[in-house]
């Protein structure tokens, strides 16, 4: 993936929320202001922009397809973001070519966790999804299974 960093004085108002490509189009997967919830990260007077590509490495030539994207959702001040940073970052995540749907337990979401042995729970993104929502969950869902067991 390729993360790109901007600074602007006139950012898109979307507050502290991470904004999710929901059309699957151009290059953005999603795009937040860092800054809005810690203003340090950004220059003085300015906020700073982030948007997420994945499943490229064009690296900085991607300023000109995320503009373009982001003016279509936000307008003509996108022209005026400066790019700061473009970071590729080779496996990012791991690549899953099956993502468990159900967890037979619960006949519900997948859990996330494996039980390997009696009184051992194995939990992690890798048996969820590969990210930081998949941990995160797989290690509720791990808690919770050992508290039920007490």
């Amino acid at each position: 993936m390729t993360c790109l960093y901007f600074a602007t004085d006139d950012p898109p108002d979307i507050g502290s929320l991470l904004m999710l490509n929901g059309d699957g189009r151009g290059p953005i997967n999603n795009l937040c202001l860092p800054s809005n919830v810690c203003p340090s990260h950004a220059p003085p007077g300015q906020t700073l922009v982030s948007v997420t590509v994945l499943d490229s490495d064009e690296g900085s030539s991607l300023d000109a397809p995320v503009r373009a994207q982001a003016r279509g959702w936000f307008g003509a001040s996108v022209d005026r973001w400066e790019q700061i940073r473009a970071y590729e970052i080779p496996h990012a995540l791991p690549i899953q070519t099956r993502i468990p749907l159900c967890d037979g337990e619960k006949g519900g979401l997948y859990s996330g966790t494996q039980q390997v042995e009696s009184g051992l729970i194995v939990c992690g993104d890798h048996v969820s999804s590969g990210s930081l929502q998949g941990a995160m969950l797989s290690g509720r869902a791990a808690a919770e299974r050992i508290l039920a067991s007490e």
